[in-house]
């Protein structure tokens, strides 16, 4: 029995040995290559995105792509050059009919991803396809232009600390950018024109919307719903149709010291007077008691 006790102890020893000595696999980042003329590793982005891991870059060329992809992993995704993103039609009035909601061309259900220069256009002809849903958190969305989409960006639900910045939204049957329910998003150096909404914030909070020029869309931009201490500051608001901003709940519209550009200032405020390219006289927001208490004279530069 003492023989058999100790083998075991020997066998433990030299087993527990060998995890410690074992070499644990780490695998590098490394960039793939999408070409749609097969001068890349893939034909298509998805089948990069499928065979990529956690923290890989895809590099996408030149072309036009019909294929609407889901990033489900932590990845950086940049358009060398030209790239348009049309989505596939079949796939998305599939994902609808089974799914009973919005399709999309790009989701991005995976955090800490980036997509970086893309043209993203809906040629679907039905409504209810976005350009790019997110459904996660600390992401880059950044320098894309997204057209007739129902939603050109949508944050959905738990979205938080995402950064949306220098993209272009237009054309857009329901809203530009929609954040809903989701938390401490930056928002800044966005062109948005041409929709519907140009830009919704329903249900959130803490979020900032800086730098922005939102104009000629039906509405400019509205908080609704439990959308309560966003700020808002040093945007342009233009000539949006029915109103430049609406908001009955408790939001900043200054950071203290500037404000926003509003296009109907003027007629609003004749007799206002400036100092230092700021007006004297707050800007009332159309729908509860809040003010910008330092409008801009001049529209900032986006």
């Amino acid at each position: 029995m003492r023989k058999l006790v100790l083998a075991l102890m020997i066998l433990s020893v030299i087993f527990l040995a060998g995890c410690v000595n074992q070499k644990q696999t780490v695998f590098e980042p490394k960039t793939i290559y999408v070409d749609i003329h097969g001068k890349g590793d893939y034909k298509s982005i998805q089948s990069a995105i499928d065979a990529a891991r956690d923290g890989d870059t895809i590099v996408v060329s030149n072309g036009s792509y019909h294929e609407s992809i889901r990033i489900y992993k932590s990845l950086k995704l940049f358009s060398k050059g030209n790239v348009t993103l049309y989505g596939e039609e079949d796939s998305i009035k599939s994902f609808i009919l089974y799914h009973q909601r919005e399709g999309y061309v790009v989701l991005v259900s995976a955090d800490n991803c980036t997509i970086d220069g893309f043209n993203i256009i809906n040629k679907v002809r039905i409504l209810n396809v976005e350009g790019i849903r997110v459904n996660s958190s600390r992401n880059k969305i950044i320098n894309n232009t997204i057209k007739s989409a129902y939603y050109g960006i949508q944050l959905w639900r738990n979205s938080d600390n995402n950064n949306v910045i220098n993209n272009t939204i237009t054309s857009c049957d329901f809203c530009g950018l929609y954040i809903y329910r989701s938390n401490r998003n930056f928002v800044s150096g966005n062109k948005i024109f041409g929709n519907f909404h140009g830009m919704r914030i329903k249900g959130s909070s803490n979020n900032t919307v800086y730098g922005n020029k939102i104009s000629n869309n039906t509405y400019g931009l509205e908080l609704c719903c439990g959308a309560d201490f966003n700020t808002i500051y040093f945007n342009s608001f233009i000539n949006n149709t029915e109103k430049n901003a609406h908001d009955y709940l408790i939001n900043n519209w200054d950071n203290g010291k500037v404000g926003n550009y509003w296009s109907d200032y003027q007629d609003k405020y004749p007799s206002a007077n400036q100092e230092n390219g700021i007006w004297d006289t707050p800007y009332s927001i159309d729908g509860g008691e809040n003010f910008d208490r330092y409008p801009l004279v001049s529209p900032p530069m986006v």
